[in-house]
């Protein structure tokens, strides 16, 4: 997720593309709330 994001700033800057940056970003996102929700739910399902 930082080297992602590093990369995605660094992209801007030069003024080059950054959708591959932006969807892995937000692909790898989606999977840290699933695994955080994931986590509360098994938690408190006990």
């Amino acid at each position: 997720m930082y080297i992602n994001t590093v990369t995605l700033l660094k992209n801007i800057k030069k003024g080059e593309e950054t959708i591959n940056q932006t969807g892995t970003g937000s692909v790898l996102m989606a999977l840290i709330i699933f695994g955080i929700v994931f986590l509360i739910q098994t938690s408190t399902w006990k």
